[in-house]
């Protein structure tokens, strides 16, 4: 992906939730559809943010096509980001990193259900 063929269509900022929106339009090269941590490593550098304060919501492509449109959510620091859910959270974790905090929260789901049990 290429800097210049960013198209920001709708910009908002939201200083409620120390976040900037945007739904922008871009084209990719590659007959693939750049994968989510690679979108938010692009829109981290074009934004002049840390990759860990971009969340891409929402990704469309027209199927055949070159050219898709994302909803960009830029936070101003890391304690605002916990407004995310955690399925959008994990969505951006790389797949060791997803499925070792998928383990712990289920053994912390099977140890409140021993303690539940057993009271």
């Amino acid at each position: 992906m290429e800097a210049g063929k960013i198209n920001v269509l709708y910009e908002f900022q939201n200083p409620y939730l120390n976040r900037s929106e945007y739904l922008v339009e871009f084209n990719f090269e590659k007959n693939k559809m750049p994968s989510r941590n690679e979108l938010r490593e692009f829109f981290a550098k074009q934004f002049n943010k840390p990759p860990e304060l971009v969340i891409v919501k929402k990704v469309k492509s027209a199927y055949g096509g070159l050219k898709a449109s994302a909803e960009i959510i830029v936070y101003s620091d890391k304690e605002s980001l916990n407004i995310e859910p955690q399925y959008v959270l994990l969505r951006h974790l790389s797949k060791e990193e997803r499925s070792k905090v998928i383990e712990e929260m289920k053994k912390k789901k099977l140890e409140a259900k021993k303690i539940k049990g057993g009271i």
